[in-house]
């Protein structure tokens, strides 16, 4: 477990953001963790940063022993994933969301699409992703095939977690725009319990897209957890975190910003 003598504000907020690999008719929450991103937001200055968490990182996984990140969920739900979240980066976890493949596509699409700029071009047979280099607007499908492909990502799983935190950017960039007044949050809010399981009650999740609506997405990092590629028991690869991460974690705990 991750440790440190520098204390984290009690105003900062950590929630846990998590895509499950569900197929259909699979239970969302009893299945493996196909990404997985902790935002950490400062209420104070509107600033913050999204840590995406390579899946494969190995990690102790409390009462089930070194395993990838990703079967955290699996062995005992979203609550087991959140406990291993905090036992591996010291830091807290106020919240969590989930949603599977089609959530995800259904909330990009419900907010009517979201603006990327892909960087290279992408032609991966297996995610679906077949894009020129340059601005585009996605629809949910398009999005969900962008955040999936890793085949002809650089850096793999590592770039495929850095994509998938420019598309909450870019989410964010577009709810944060219709939720300038108390309708906008209603309607924001439906679109969310639509579409994900939330640990959080009406009041709280109208208290977290307040706080949404006052974020700058300028001011929001995206980064990945650094680790080095390798193989652990039976031969799996898996992703080994070292001194750069926990770096990284302790970077966070003042003030949930990276270098602040």
């Amino acid at each position: 477990m991750f440790r440190s003598d520098v204390p984290v504000p009690g105003d900062l907020i950590f929630v846990l953001v998590a895509g499950s690999d569900a197929r259909p008719n699979e239970d969302m929450r009893r299945t493996r963790a196909d990404s997985l991103h902790l935002l950490a937001v400062n209420p104070r200055t509107g600033a913050g940063t999204i840590m995406g968490i390579p899946r494969d990182s190995w990690v102790e996984v409390p009462g089930h022993g070194q395993q990838k990140i990703n079967q955290a969920m699996a062995l005992g739900g979203p609550q087991l994933l959140a406990e291993t979240v905090r036992h591996l980066t010291g830091l807290p976890v106020h919240y969590y969301v989930l949603t599977g493949f089609n959530g995800f596509s259904a909330i990009v699409d419900d907010l009517g699409g979201v603006d990327l700029q892909v960087e290279r071009a992408m032609n991966d047979r297996n995610s679906g992703a077949r894009f020129a280099a340059g601005w585009h607007h996605f629809n949910g499908a398009q999005s969900l095939a962008y955040s999936r492909d890793r085949g002809d990502t650089p850096n793999g799983d590592f770039g495929r977690s850095q994509n998938q935190g420019r598309v909450m950017l870019a989410a964010l960039a577009k709810a944060r725009a219709e939720i300038e007044d108390d309708s906008g949050i209603e309607r924001w809010l439906g679109v969310l319990f639509r579409h994900v399981d939330l640990d959080v009650g009406l009041t709280d999740a109208r208290s977290l897209a307040t706080l949404a609506r006052g974020m700058d997405p300028a001011a929001v990092a995206n980064v990945v957890v650094p680790g080095r590629a390798g193989s652990a028991s039976g031969g799996q690869s898996v992703v080994f975190l070292g001194d750069a991460a926990a770096a990284l974690f302790l970077d966070l705990r003042p003030d949930a910003t990276v270098g602040g």
